[in-house]
């Protein structure tokens, strides 16, 4: 995947977070994001962690570790 360039993603040392809304307040341009937030409106999730050490949830798309910022 390439960097997202539709939502703001804030990348730390152990994840990456970014929020949703509830209601989702945005779609993402990028597909496999815009999939993500679908699954996290219906799931009645506002944020969103990347967490590189995590379990991969079946069904969801899962990208390379962003490095951290700077």
């Amino acid at each position: 995947m390439t960097p997202c360039r539709s939502m703001p993603i804030r990348p730390y040392a152990a994840a990456s977070y970014t929020h949703v809304g509830t209601p989702r307040y945005r779609i993402p341009t990028e597909p496999d994001l815009a999939a993500i937030f679908e699954a996290a409106e219906q799931a009645g999730v506002a944020w969103l962690m990347f967490d590189r050490e995590a379990a991969v949830i079946e069904g969801l798309p899962a990208f390379d570790a962003l490095p951290p910022a700077t």
